[in-house]
């Protein structure tokens, strides 16, 4: 919250927490829509309709469709700093449910895009606000994931498997944008693959991380989000 002129909106409730404050950005959503395979090895590919001129990256969320089985959620986020150009979801195994459902990009900021409506600036113009953008914001996070146990996998390589329970209430959307960095180990020079699915009937999420050794711990957070007008 801002200690200084201008407008503030805050939640009516307990947590009194600031909705929007005219000294501060908020999370928008920049962009939305589905995804499905549509490239090679049935990865879902997305381009957004124009590339993300942000340093950091987009945060990327996805609402994978229910279904009967175990769902992939292999992503990548595609691009650099000051031009990111979309992302792309896979599947991980011939077993696993080929990725399709919902996703939405959102960031810092606004875009003046309504004719009609309430828009907030900072003293260099840059839009901070504008009524017409869907805003977006994170509701809910875990870090509880379980440790049960490890393989190897055809090139000798340690396959070490974590579970967390996972759901998404309606119109919640998970990030995506730290679930496919390499998770570098601690004692060598060199790091381990991670790979990610959701057992949908299982109601639970199972990480797979891959490397020449085997952890027993795992402290990626899953963040959900959600979209408002």
């Amino acid at each position: 919250m801002a200690e200084s002129f201008g407008l503030m909106f805050e939640n009516g409730g307990s947590d009194s927490r600031v909705i929007l404050d005219s000294e501060y950005t908020r999370l928008n959503t920049i962009y939305s829509g589905t995804y499905a395979p549509n490239g090679a090895n049935n990865i879902a590919q997305v381009n957004f309709p124009s590339p993300i001129t942000t340093q950091e990256q987009p945060f990327v969320f996805i609402r994978p469709n229910a279904a009967d089985g175990v769902i992939g959620m292999l992503p990548v986020v595609y691009g650099t700093p000051g031009n990111w150009t979309g992302f792309g979801v896979g599947w991980y195994n011939k077993y696993s449910v080929l990725p399709a459902g919902k996703w939405f990009a959102a960031g810092f900021g606004a875009s003046p895009i309504s004719d009609y409506g309430m828009r907030l600036l900072l003293p260099v113009e840059n839009t901070i606000f504008d009524s017409g953008m869907p805003s977006a914001h994170f509701v809910r996070s875990t870090n509880t994931w379980r440790y049960t146990g490890y393989d190897y996998d055809p090139q000798g390589l340690t396959r070490s498997y974590f579970v967390a329970p996972f759901y998404l209430e309606e119109g919640e959307y998970v990030l995506i944008n730290n679930m496919y960095m390499p998770l570098i180990q601690s004692s060598v020079v060199s790091s381990r693959s991670l790979y990610l699915t959701w057992d949908y009937p299982g109601k639970q999420l199972i990480a797979v991380t891959v490397g020449t050794t085997g952890p027993i711990y795992l402290g990626i957070p899953v963040m959900i989000g959600k979209q408002s007008n």
